[in-house]
């Protein structure tokens, strides 16, 4: 409603592309794991775990709640294991080597891939929400989803930054098997399931982001849309892998910022009953775009920096920004010069 039944098609269209490239990111990693624990060459390791996503996707709604629900135990128990045999080896009093003013920038950087992270799974959410009962608790709804980032993006990434302080300069698969030891086919086994669960997701949801932008086709025609999408960004990302995911994370994170930020403000606004929608919603559509643009002067990845990133050691605040003028904009937008609430 932020957009119009129309004019969601721009940020129907990012979501698409965004979900199809999170769903190449973890393939990659979900691929190499099964090659190492198989002995089979990347390319067969990542069709099998292309197709058996697409079969997940495919199934749909239902049958991933209940392969969620299973994945959510078995992997918990895997990560309580890699915690015990990890965290002993980390260097937590390990000391930067890196010159002083380099520290601002690369903080910025670890909250803003941090942010985009969790932020990605944004689009996603009335995906798996809209057959929950009209009277389910709001805070309810609320306090498991806080848990749940907290618990499923925080821990693997406390953990992480721990292991990394090993000092193992090794790529990610190499790292998990050397730092587990005898417990390194449990763990290869967590990367895949855990890559068979965020992907059912990433290609369920990226093929109703296809569907909403009037496409003719069945569901499962989009969800292999996704799927093959998905797979030709596997292949161009398996070289390089770290710097292609940094940048992509950035990328991410420059859209899905404002976008949040006009969702949340049209939610609080809360227009009347009754308020009819249109075709187009300038209010949204201009400040998606105008805070996009205001965000480039700040923004720093492998394709471009932006002057003002540049003058701040490379610390990269695109997305911030974004979030504040894009919902600044849409609140000043919706609002009359009598502060009553409406529709442009």
């Amino acid at each position: 409603r932020s957009f119009g039944s129309r004019g969601v098609a721009l940020p129907a269209l990012l979501s698409w592309v965004s979900l199809s490239g999170w769903y190449a990111v973890l393939s990659i990693l979900g691929s190499q794991a099964f090659a190492r624990l198989t002995g089979l060459p990347f390319v067969p390791a990542l069709l099998i775990i292309a197709a058996v996503q697409m079969l997940l996707g495919i199934y749909g709604y239902n049958f991933i709640h209940r392969f969620e629900a299973l994945a959510a135990g078995l992997l918990a128990a895997v990560f309580a294991l890699i915690t015990i045999v990890g965290l002993p080896q980390a260097h937590l009093d390990a000391a930067s080597s890196l010159p002083t003013g380099t520290h601002a920038g690369l903080f910025v950087l670890f909250a803003t891939t941090v942010a985009s992270n969790a932020l990605g799974w944004a689009p996603c959410a009335s995906d798996y929400a809209r057959y929950l009962p009209a009277k389910t608790s709001r805070r309810a709804i609320f306090g498991i989803v806080l848990a749940a980032f907290l618990i499923g993006c925080g821990w693997p990434e406390l953990i992480g930054a721990a292991v990394a302080t090993i000092g193992l300069d090794v790529a990610p698969i190499d790292l998990v098997v050397q730092v587990t030891g005898i417990f390194a086919t449990p763990a290869l086994l967590a990367i895949i399931l855990g890559t068979l669960a965020a992907n059912a997701l990433n290609i369920y949801s990226g093929a109703l982001s296809l569907l909403t932008l009037g496409i003719p086709m069945k569901r499962w025609v989009s969800v292999v849309a996704v799927g093959i999408l998905g797979l030709g960004l596997s292949f161009y990302g398996a070289q390089g892998f770290t710097e292609k995911f940094e940048s992509f994370l950035l990328l991410l994170s420059y859209w899905i910022g404002p976008w949040v930020a006009i969702v949340i403000v049209d939610f609080l606004l809360r227009p009347a009953p009754g308020d009819t929608r249109s075709a187009f919603v300038p209010a949204g559509i201009i400040a998606f775009v105008v805070g996009l643009a205001a965000a480039v002067p700040f923004m720093n990845s492998s394709l471009y920096t932006g002057p003002i990133a540049t003058l701040l050691n490379g610390a990269d605040i695109a997305g911030i920004i974004g979030v504040i003028v894009g919902g600044g904009l849409y609140f000043l937008l919706r609002r009359n010069v009598t502060g009553n609430e409406k529709y442009m």
